[in-house]
């Protein structure tokens, strides 16, 4: 076993995750801005579409280039993260739904589904962008 090539591999993962968890709070702050912004002067369903639109395009350019360093990113993967996150979003409704049915408080539910939809967007994202990668001892992948 390649103690130090672990060590590499499981830093590299580390650090994916620190980013991942950076890029995706800096979304959240800035879609919830946008939809507070609209709001003032649009019904909430179209600030709701249009923050989200802008969420996911933000994230199509920040998870590829910035959090798991992919060196080229196809259409192709933007469409199959498209997919990825309305998957998550209709996940998060049901999961929403079931938590409260089960008796957990609404305002609390949501801590749950964050904790669950933000880990498989994390490995479903980063088999997209990451899956390559080559993370034994000799690489020079970052």
């Amino acid at each position: 076993m390649d103690m130090k090539g672990d060590a590499g591999r499981y830093g590299r993962l580390k650090a994916e995750i620190i980013r991942f968890a950076l890029t995706g709070g800096l979304n959240t702050l800035l879609t919830i801005a946008l939809y507070q912004l609209l709001v003032t002067f649009i019904n909430p369903e179209i600030s709701y579409a249009v923050s989200w639109l802008a969420g996911f395009a933000f994230i199509a350019i920040a998870y590829p280039k910035y959090v798991f360093r992919s060196a080229t990113t196809g259409a192709r993967q933007i469409l199959l993260l498209a997919l990825l996150y309305m998957l998550s979003f209709f996940l998060g409704l049901y999961l929403t739904s079931t938590f409260v049915a089960l008796g957990m408080h609404a305002r609390l539910a949501v801590f749950a589904v964050i904790a669950i939809t933000s880990a498989l967007n994390f490995i479903f994202s980063r088999l997209l962008f990451a899956g390559g990668k080559n993370y034994s001892a000799g690489s020079s992948q970052r």
